[in-house]
């Protein structure tokens, strides 16, 4: 389990490890998506989604 994560659960003054873990997921999402879209194939994507993670 991620850092953000565990620390997100210990109270709800922890508003900046959510938004932290947040922005990760969405920039990642980000990077998924631009692999998708530029993506050829199947493998093509896996590749690309590998290399952006």
């Amino acid at each position: 389990m991620s850092y953000e994560i565990k620390v997100s659960k210990m109270g709800p003054n922890n508003i900046f490890s959510a938004l932290t873990f947040g922005g990760a997921v969405v920039g990642l999402c980000i990077l998924l998506y631009s692999a998708l879209v530029r993506s050829v194939s199947y493998e093509d994507f896996v590749i690309w989604a590998v290399y952006a993670i």
